[in-house]
């Protein structure tokens, strides 16, 4: 099955896997969680991601590295 790089719109050849891009992450608070006044967790904080799109293996290559 072939797809379409969301970066660089070409359509990729059947059998070429995608690739996961994150390109929106957001801070995340998790608060405590109980259950009959017994904490189940104590929450924190963490990251989440908003937003990823589906690219070619050369797009992802070119980008890695970019984003840290």
């Amino acid at each position: 099955m072939s797809f379409d790089c969301e970066k660089c719109n070409h359509v990729q050849p059947n059998g070429a896997k995608p690739e996961k891009m994150i390109t929106k992450m957001r801070n995340k608070i998790y608060p405590v969680r109980k259950q009959d006044k017994i904490i189940i967790d104590q929450g924190g904080s963490g990251w989440e991601i908003v937003k990823e799109i589906q690219v070619c293996q050369e797009c992802f290559l070119s980008n890695e590295g970019q984003n840290e």
